[in-house]
């Protein structure tokens, strides 16, 4: 069902700014559904509920997640509940109405959502949750990503490769995939580098300060979809997937985001979000840091699309509404 492949591209105009030779991007950005990588996680989970014969898959969301997982489930033909952040933006939100059996938007934070998700998953244990027991699906759709890698990348080069992170999940599937096929296929060495916004930055802390993810009261970031305070369940694999390759984090100041947001678009022809923002803040780090020869690979996990449709108002409904039109549906299944 997998015949997802997205391009390397080169940054020509950065690299050239940087007096480098190599900086790529992987543009997950050309998936699909959602334009982003939560596609392939999608494609997981509806892989799972097809062998399973399940009909609806319940998801809680902050952004592109429940893009990828409403479309997808479009796609196939299957029902789909979305419980969406009040910090999710309009365009996403306007996509979700659009592709799901039920879209609902509660005041809170990615945390707060996924607390009431969990909630709903322990009283409706039978549905497909991908919040809960269908996690372990959608963490493995990611695998993809590394096997086109595989093919893409010069097997006797080694690449530094940074990730945009919020809760540890994308790094910590591609290093688990990663070690996987380097164990019995000779393909490029890979050094993991962790990028998040300063407004937002546990696991960056933790890999600096040498110390365990402290999690965070508030999110102060502008760069909603890596705003998760408490990545407690993949922290601290993605930790290790930075340390046993030699890698690092990296923490883009949040005043210096929208200008390279800016520089990505307007000097790449990349029309970016601000999670390619980060991205870019981040490459422009390590390039003061490693040789000039050496390969910098970002993985360009989104798009900015959505931004560009802004105009509907959001329809905040109190967790107790909610969980009344939501039990509704369920306890038809």
């Amino acid at each position: 069902m997998n015949n997802f492949k997205t391009p390397i591209i080169e940054l020509l105009n950065i690299r050239k700014k940087l007096n480098r030779s190599n900086i790529y991007l992987k543009l997950e950005s050309t998936n699909p559904i959602s334009h982003t990588f939560k596609d392939r996680g999608a494609l997981g989970v509806i892989e799972q509920m097809k062998k399973e014969n399940k009909s609806l898959v319940l998801a809680g969301t902050c952004s592109n997640m429940g893009v990828a997982i409403s479309g997808m489930a479009s796609k196939y033909a299957m029902d789909s509940i979305v419980v969406i952040s009040s910090s999710a933006p309009i365009g996403m939100i306007n996509m979700m109405r659009k592709f799901s059996t039920k879209s609902i938007v509660i005041d809170g934070g990615f945390d707060e959502v996924d607390k009431f998700i969990g909630e709903l998953s322990e009283k409706f244990p039978h549905i497909a949750c991908v919040n809960t027991n269908f996690n372990q699906y959608f963490f493995k759709g990611y695998y993809s990503i590394i096997d086109e890698l595989h093919l893409q990348l010069d097997k006797d080069k080694t690449y530094h490769i940074i990730v945009p992170t919020a809760d540890g999940t994308l790094i910590s599937s591609l290093y688990k995939r990663y070690k996987e096929i380097s164990q019995n296929i000779t393909m490029a060495r890979l050094i993991f580098h962790i990028a998040q916004p300063g407004g937002c930055s546990p696991i960056v802390n933790a890999i600096n300060k040498n110390t365990k993810i402290e999690p965070l009261e508030n999110s102060l970031t502008k760069v909603i979809p890596l705003s998760v305070k408490k990545p407690l369940v993949y922290g601290k694999s993605a930790i290790n997937a930075v340390i046993e390759t030699g890698g690092s984090g990296i923490k883009v100041d949040e005043n210096d985001i929208n200008d390279f947001t800016d520089t990505l678009t307007k000097q790449e022809g990349i029309y970016s979000d601000n999670v390619g923002g980060v991205l870019l803040g981040a490459i422009y780090q390590l390039s003061k840091k490693i040789k000039k020869d050496e390969n910098i690979l970002g993985i360009y996990t989104g798009n900015g699309l959505v931004y560009a449709c802004e105009n509907n108002e959001k329809t905040i409904l109190s967790q107790e509404v909610a969980k009344e039109q939501i039990y509704k549906i369920l306890k038809e299944k």
